[in-house]
C-alpha cells in the first residue's frame, strides 16, 4: 500500500517537474515563455473568437433572410385569399351574372393563393401537414363558393348559405394555420436579427481582449529582453491589428444595416401584409352584410375592427399614398351603410358593387395598388440589404481566423528567438 503511494506521489512530482520545464521555471527563460503563451493566447482569441463570431453573424443574417423571405410568402397566400374572398362575396351580389371584372379578379386570386400556397409549403417542409390541411380546406371553400354563384345565377336563396359556409370556412380553416405561420416566420426572423447582434458584440469583446493580451505580451517581452519589438512578433501582430480593425468596420456596418432594416423595410412588410388582409377582409364583412339584408348586424361591428386594423398598420409605414384610399373606401362604406339602414338596400348594393371612379371598389383598388407596390419595394430592400449586409463578413471571418494563427506564429518565433539566446 505504502509502495503504490509513494509511485503516484512520484508520478505528481514529475508532472509538476514537466509542467515547471515546460513553463521554464523561474528566471528570464520561464517569463519569456509565459509571455509568448499570453501572446498566443491573445492572438488566437481575436483572429479565432472573432472569425468565429462573424461566421455566427453571417449565419443569423442569413436565416433573417430566409425567414422574412417565407413570411412574405405566407403573406401574399393570405393577401390573396382575403382578395379572392372580398371579390367573390361582392360579385355575389350583383345576381344572376357576375360582372366580368370582379369575376376574373377572383379567379386570378384564388389560382395565384394556391400556387402561393404550395410554394410556402416546399420551402417549410417542418409545418407541411398545417400546409396541407389549408389546401384541402382551399379546395372545400372553392367548392362552396361555386355553388353558390350557381344557385345565386338561378334565383335560388340557399346561395347566400353556401356563401357564408364558404366565407366561414376561409376564416376558421384556411387563414388561421397560414397566420400560425406567418407569426412563426416573424419569431424566426426576430431571434435572427438579435442573434445577429449578439455576435457582433462577441466579436467586439474577442478582438478587444485578444488585441489587449497581445499588446501586454509584447509590452512583456519587449521588457525582458530590453528590445523595442520583435520583427516577426511586430510584424504578424501588426497584420492581425489590420484585419482585426477591417473585420471590425465590416461588422459594425452589418450591424447597423441589420437594424435600419429590422426597424425600416421589414417592419413596413410585415405592416403591409396586415394592413392588406384587414382591407381585403373589411370589404368582405361589408359584402357579407348586405347579403344578410340587415340579419347579421355583428357584421358591421367587425368591419370596424378589420378597418382600424388596416388603418393603424398602414399608418406605420409612414408612406402619403397609403391612407387616402383606405379614407375615401371608408367614406363610401359609410354612404353604403346608411342606405342599407334606411331601407333602400338596391341602392346600396348597387353602391357596393360599383368600380367607377369614386366608389368603393375603386377606393380599395387603388389602396391594392399602392400597397402592393410598396410592399414589394420593402420586401425587395430586405432582401438585398441583407444578402449586402451579409456577403463580406464570411471572407473576413476566415482572413481574420488565419491572421490570428499568423500572430500566434509570429509571437512564437519571436520568443524562440530570444530563448535561445539563453543557451
Amino acid at each position: 500500500m505504502r509502495g503504490r503511494v509513494g509511485a503516484m506521489n512520484e508520478g505528481r512530482r514529475q508532472r509538476l517537474a514537466t509542467a515547471a520545464r515546460i513553463l521554464g521555471g523561474g528566471g528570464s527563460p520561464g517569463r519569456l515563455r509565459r509571455a509568448g503563451m499570453l501572446a498566443v493566447a491573445g492572438a488566437l482569441l481575436a483572429g479565432g473568437g472573432g472569425g468565429i463570431a462573424l461566421h455566427r453573424q453571417a449565419a443569423a443574417l442569413d436565416e433573417a433572410r430566409r425567414s422574412t423571405g417565407h413570411l412574405v410568402a405566407v403573406q401574399a397566400v393570405r393577401t390573396s385569399l382575403a382578395q379572392a374572398d372580398a371579390d367573390v362575396t361582392n360579385a355575389f351580389l350583383s345576381g344572376g351574372l357576375e360582372p366580368r371584372p370582379l369575376r376574373r379578379q377572383y379567379a386570378d386570386a384564388t389560382a395565384r393563393a394556391s400556387t402561393e400556397l404550395v410554394r410556402a409549403a416546399r420551402s417549410d417542409p417542418g409545418r407541411g401537414t398545417e400546409y396541407a390541411e389549408a389546401d384541402v380546406a382551399l379546395g372545400r371553400y372553392a367548392e362552396l363558393m361555386e355553388a353558390a354563384r350557381t344557385t345565386n345565377r338561378q334565383g335560388l336563396p340557399v346561395g347566400s348559405n353556401y356563401l357564408r359556409m364558404g366565407s366561414r370556412l376561409l376564416r376558421q380553416q384556411v387563414l388561421p394555420p397560414l397566420a400560425r405561420a406567418a407569426e412563426a416566420d416573424d419569431a424566426t426572423a426576430t431571434s435572427a436579427f438579435g442573434a445577429a447582434g449578439t455576435a457582433g458584440a462577441w466579436f467586439v469583446a474577442c478582438g478587444l481582449t485578444g488585441l489587449a493580451l497581445l499588446a501586454v505580451a509584447q509590452a512583456r517581452l519587449a521588457r525582458l529582453t530590453r528590445r523595442v519589438v520583435s520583427v516577426p512578433a511586430a510584424l504578424s501582430g501588426g497584420v492581425l491589428l489590420a484585419l482585426a480593425v477591417a473585420a471590425g468596420v465590416l461588422c459594425a456596418v452589418a450591424a447597423h444595416s441589420t437594424r435600419q432594416l429590422e426597424r425600416g423595410a421589414a417592419a413596413d412588410t410585415a405592416a403591409l401584409a396586415q394592413a392588406r388582409v384587414a382591407a381585403f377582409d373589411a370589404k368582405t364583412l361589408e359584402s357579407l352584410t348586405l347579403v344578410g339584408r340587415g340579419s347579421t348586424p355583428e357584421n358591421e361591428t367587425s368591419w370596424g375592427v378589420a378597418m382600424r386594423l388596416a388603418r393603424t398598420r398602414a399608418s406605420a409605414v409612414h408612406d402619403a399614398v397609403l391612407l387616402p384610399p383606405l379614407d375615401a373606401y371608408a367614406r363610401e362604406h359609410a354612404a353604403i351603410s346608411a342606405l342599407d339602414t334606411g331601407g333602400q338596400w338596391a341602392q346600396g348594393v348597387r353602391r357596393a358593387i360599383s368600380t367607377a371612379p369614386g366608389s368603393a371598389n375603386a377606393g380599395l383598388a387603388a389602396f391594392d395598388t399602392a400597397s402592393q407596390a410598396r410592399l414589394d419595394r420593402a420586401a425587395d430592400d430586405v432582401a438585398a440589404g441583407l444578402a449586402s449586409a451579409r456577403r463580406p463578413l464570411l471572407p473576413a471571418a476566415a482572413l481574420l481566423a488565419a491572421g490570428g494563427l499568423l500572430a500566434a506564429a509570429g509571437s512564437g518565433a519571436g520568443v524562440s528567438r530570444r530563448l535561445g539566446d539563453y543557451r
